[in-house]
């Protein structure tokens, strides 16, 4: 992850607490977000990014229908050749995975004052899903080479279609009459058992009110 993104999520932190705005946040809006994201057990590291919508009920209830896109990689450790003194090769197989999914959740926001809203979240995703990493593999060095040697035992499907849920906690505020920014921090699990998380900043155009 960047070294960058703590700064940034704090500084949005404190102007998430300091900002007033003077309507609720009773509108529909257009919600962009992105951010950090992980893959699996955490050993996969990554992004995720959304466009969704917004349909609130009142000041406690909303649906959020979304499009999701998640890439995430990773390596093996770095390769080195036994008993010698020369520094580790980085002859590393690099794994992607990458997917795109509909993401629906309802929100509850036990926390809905003026300008801000604390929700608790729950929903489903469809998700498409493309993946380079097998389900089983064995390394081990060339007896001849002494460079490394993959052998694929389980390549998988590859690409799959999934479903699973979602859930988390999304803190909003109004900064203006036609945007809102905010935090979310969200959990995923599917059929394929790919266990997924997203810490993301969001920003929103809050559309106009139907007469």
């Amino acid at each position: 992850m960047s070294k960058y993104f703590y700064p940034f999520i704090i500084i949005l932190f404190v102007s998430l607490i300091t900002k007033t705005s003077k309507a609720q946040l009773t509108n529909h809006s257009i919600q962009l977000s992105a951010g950090f994201s992980t893959h699996g057990t955490g050993d996969m590291y990554g992004f995720s990014t959304d466009v969704g919508y917004d349909h609130v009920f009142n000041k406690r209830f909303d649906l959020t229908n979304a499009l999701t896109t998640t890439i995430h990689s990773s390596k093996d450790e770095p390769y080195s050749i036994p008993d010698q003194w020369q520094p580790a090769e980085d002859r590393r197989i690099n794994w992607t995975v990458a997917g795109i999914q509909i993401t629906s959740m309802g929100h509850f926001a036990p926390i809905s004052v003026k300008d801000q809203k604390f929700k608790l979240g729950g929903g489903f995703i469809l998700r498409y899903q493309s993946s380079s990493l097998p389900y089983a593999y064995g390394f081990g060095n060339d007896p001849i080479t002494m460079y490394p040697r993959y052998t694929i035992s389980d390549a998988g499907p590859g690409n799959i279609f999934t479903i699973g849920y979602t859930f988390g906690i999304t803190w909003q505020v109004k900064v203006s009459s036609k945007f809102e920014i905010g935090l979310k921090a969200m959990f995923q699990n599917d059929t394929n058992g790919d266990a997924i998380t997203h810490m993301s900043v969001i920003f929103g155009r809050i559309l106009p009110k139907k007469i």
